[in-house]
């Protein structure tokens, strides 16, 4: 008897055929391992894009929300041209949370409860109170946080 691949079958669909293996069965514990779990969202979850919810949301400019799944934090902000930014909702000096829940934001800047830092609705890093008391080594590198903006609803990545 000869094989075919899922390629070449002729009794699957178009659809079937573009995966590249045949079916199979996987042991129930894969699904319960922890471990295995840990790594598909750190391998897998965490490097993908999707959409956290719909911009519409967010109506007014200076609105905010919260986004909290997979063990992250994410600010999305309504910037005053309409537009839609996302960004990580920690501090990058001692990694304090900025934000909590959802409202407006009528200054445009959260302020870190440690020291104080001020980030501005995209997530930058706008000022440093007592600058000249921090080590320089310690403010290098400050920068806003990884984030994205995807047609029609704010995404995560």
């Amino acid at each position: 008897m000869t094989q075919t691949s899922p390629q070449t079958d002729p009794v699957m669909t178009e659809a079937e055929r573009q995966y590249p293996l045949a079916p199979s069965l996987l042991d129930a514990q894969a699904y319960r391992d922890p471990d295995r779990y840990r790594r598909e969202i750190e391998d897998i979850l965490l490097e993908a894009w999707y959409p956290v919810f719909p911009s519409a949301d967010l109506p007014a400019a200076r609105d905010y929300a919260v986004w909290e799944q997979l063990g992250q934090s994410v600010v999305i902000t309504r910037l005053d041209d309409g537009s839609v930014a996302a960004f990580h909702n920690v501090c990058q000096h001692r990694g304090a949370r900025l934000v909590d829940g959802a409202g407006s934001c009528p200054t445009g800047k959260f302020r870190c409860p440690w020291h104080g830092f001020v980030y501005d609705l995209q997530g930058v890093v706008r000022a440093v109170p007592l600058r000249g008391s921090f080590d320089d080594a310690e403010l290098a590198g400050l920068r806003s946080p990884r984030c994205a903006w995807w047609s029609g609803a704010a995404g995560s990545g």
